[in-house]
Order: structure tokens, then C-alpha cells, then sequence
């Protein structure tokens, strides 16, 4: 998967220099051997498995251009999409970080951005099953229909390009963060900065979400989902909204237990609800 996604990048990428860096975070599947003898490659191993975040900032750290383009290996590119964000970030310079329209692998829209940072709306919108943002947004809360590029509040870490000056002086990613909202820390303090985040519809890559998860809706998955929630209320919102977003996000769990009537649905939120709570009273404790 990683090697048709680094093809797929030579393939569609043109009239643009640029280089590519790939970071293993510890694989033992045979990469190491495979991807050491890769042409065209920086290859960089690590021991460990860094996660998402820090894994990027090894890799920044051997980066020599003026752009940043961070790219799962669980992406195949379906057109110039690297030429296309790269023309719209380094045009427009209160861009911060761009990101282009992701699909899945059967070509429909999938998850590219969200249009507000978390905190007490997107906790009162899960709660109320997404109503309040198809109200607001409509079809384009999390996918950009339209042929114009649209602000948002942050972009999925799958395709995120950001400048490298201001990848640099904003420290990178936050390494408390091992998988998820990681990228949404960033754009985060992208926004306190100044600048702001875009989606670019025109640019397209497919995106195999979860692909390097043998079960998208694993258990490992909702405990580090529940902990980078955590974190991030902890380092972006206030005490008081931070604990009416944790008790919404509860209720809004209970409620789906009650209401969804499919019952692997209602034992992945029971699950879920769990953690959760576990969560909740473990950061109460220590806070």
C-alpha cells in the first residue's frame, strides 16, 4: 500500500520540484529491507512507533523545501493534487494549512475537514446525531461539493499542507498526542496565529481510512480517539467548557445506545460510553 501510494505521487505529480520522505514508525513486516533499497526515497527508521505526530516531525526535521505535504500511505493521488494545493497555499498567504477532497475507495465523499474546532458545538452536534451541522453547512460540513475552496476549521491529517516556516515556529506537532487530533491541535494554533485553514476542492486523493487498523471500530481505536479528546480539550478549552463538552459528549453516547436500533451499533457506542466515562474520571482525578 505504502509503495502504490509513493507511485501514485510520481505518477500524478507534475510541474512542481520536490522530494519524498517516508517514515517507518518500527514496521516488521519486511518494509525495512524493501524500502532501504527504494529509489528516490529518504528513507527514515525508527525503533519505536512515534504516532502520527511525531513521526511528521522526524520527518520535517530531513525536509528541505519551502512546503510541507503530509500524505498517508493509506492515500492513492487522483489527479496533480500536490501542484494544486502548493499553487493555492503559495498564492494566498494568510493560508495556513490546505488540504484537498478525499474519497473512498468506492469514489464517494469522504471525511476532508471539519468546519469548526472542537468544543461545545461539535459536542452538541454528535450529540444530536450531526443535525446541527447539516443545518448550518448542509452537504459541505465535511466535504466540499462546490468548485470554490471553502475555510474551515481543520483538515484531516491524511493530505495537510502547511508552510515550513510556520510549521517551524509553531513547534511542529504536539508530541502528547500518539493518533488522532494531533492535526487538529495544529490548525488550531494555526488560527491563534493568524493565518487560516482552506479546503481546495480541485485537488483529489483517495483515502483507505483506517486502513492500518484490521478492525476500523477496534477498541485500541476508541481509547486512543477518547484520549487525544482529552488531551485536546485539556489544551484548548477552558475548564468549564471542557467539562460540559465531556458531559454532552456522554449523554450524547447514552442517547445513541437508546435510539440506534442496530445492535453492533449499540455495542460499539456501549463500548465507547465506556471509555469515555473511564476517561472523564481518570482526568477529574488527576485535575
Amino acid at each position: 500500500m505504502t509503495a502504490e501510494c509513493i507511485d501514485s505521487v510520481r505518477q500524478k505529480t507534475v510541474g512542481i520540484s520536490y522530494e519524498i520522505i517516508l517514515v517507518d514508525n518500527g514496521s516488521t513486516d519486511g518494509s525495512k529491507e524493501f524500502f532501504e533499497q527504494f529509489e528516490g526515497v529518504k528513507y527514515i527508521y525508527s525503533d519505536e512507533n512515534l504516532g502520527f505526530g511525531r513521526a511528521n516531525n522526524l520527518g520535517a526535521q530531513y525536509a528541505s523545501g519551502e512546503y510541507l505535504f503530509l500524505l498517508n500511505s493509506d492515500t492513492l493521488l487522483i489527479n496533480n493534487a500536490i501542484k494544486i494545493l502548493y499553487d493555492y497555499i503559495r498564492v494566498h498567504k494568510r493560508a495556513g494549512v490546505v488540504g484537498g477532497n478525499l474519497f473512498d475507495k468506492e469514489g464517494n465523499p469522504n471525511t476532508s475537514y471539519k468546519r469548526h474546532l472542537p468544543g461545545l458545538f461539535e459536542s452538541v452536534d454528535n450529540m444530536t446525531f450531526n443535525k446541527l451541522g447539516k443545518i448550518r453547512w448542509g452537504i459541505n460540513r465535511f466535504f466540499n461539493h462546490t468548485a470554490s475552496p471553502l475555510q474551515v476549521g481543520y483538515i484531516q491529517g491524511a493530505d495537510f499542507m502547511i508552510n515550513r516556516s510556520l510549521f517551524d515556529s509553531l513547534g511542529g506537532f504536539c508530541d502528547e498526542y500518539f493518533m488522532y487530533y494531533e492535526e487538529t491541535d495544529l490548525c488550531c494554533r494555526v488560527a491563534q496565529a493568524g493565518y487560516r485553514c482552506y479546503n481546495v476542492p480541485s485537488a483529489n486523493i483517495c483515502h483507505f481510512d483506517g486502513a492500518s487498523f484490521d478492525n476500523q471500530k477496534s477498541v485500541s481505536r476508541f481509547v486512543m480517539l477518547e484520549k487525544s479528546r482529552q488531551i485536546y480539550l485539556r489544551r484548548n478549552v477552558g475548564k468549564f467548557i471542557r467539562y460540559l463538552c465531556n458531559r454532552i459528549h456522554i449523554i450524547g453516547l447514552q442517547l445513541k445506545i437508546r435510539l440506534v436500533k442496530d445492535v453492533r451499533y449499540r455495542e460499539l457506542y456501549q463500548t465507547e460510553l465506556q471509555i469515555a466515562k473511564t476517561s472523564c474520571k481518570h482526568r477529574s482525578e488527576n485535575h
